[in-house]
């Protein structure tokens, strides 16, 4: 019998993987622009933006006032969402070796009254959900207009 020639053998071909495109290392996006919001009065973006895979929140929050009058007991919140599921508007972290006792830090920051002068300010929190939704709440005794910004980065 004739020995039989091996075939050679072809070279094991790995799939093609497209490279993997980086995700950009910020994102810029509004949560509402120009909403007025009386005294005694609320407003929720509603819709959370997502904020997947970036590490802090940075959100410009811009009160305008006919007479130009500052923010008098504005108070924004932050709510961090697990979209369609739940969201919480509080933080508590046990990442620290003396976190016994701990109790949530509610994500809501005031402006304090009239007198501090602020227009505008920006709050910086870290991104603990990947949606999230701002309300301003208005307690005080002026209408406002509010722009509201948001900037995530890693």
């Amino acid at each position: 019998m004739a020995a039989m020639k091996k075939r050679p053998r072809n070279p094991v071909r790995k799939p093609f993987k497209p490279p993997v495109k980086p995700l950009p290392c910020s994102r810029t996006f509004a949560f509402f622009e120009g909403v007025t919001v009386g005294p005694g009065q609320s407003h929720d973006s509603t819709s959370p933006q997502n904020v997947d895979c970036y590490q802090w929140l940075n959100v410009w929050v811009r009160a305008s006032h006919p007479q130009n009058l500052a923010m008098d007991d504005i108070s924004v919140e932050l709510v961090f969402e697990l979209p369609g599921r739940m969201g919480a508007t509080g933080l508590a972290s046990l990442g620290h070796p003396n976190a016994a006792n701990v109790s949530p830090t509610p994500l809501i920051v005031n402006s304090g009254v009239r007198f501090g002068g602020y227009g505008g300010f920006v709050v910086r929190a870290p991104i603990i959900g990947p949606g999230v939704r701002v309300i301003v709440i208005n307690s005080g005794s002026e209408t406002y207009d509010f722009t509201v910004w948001g900037y995530a980065t890693r």
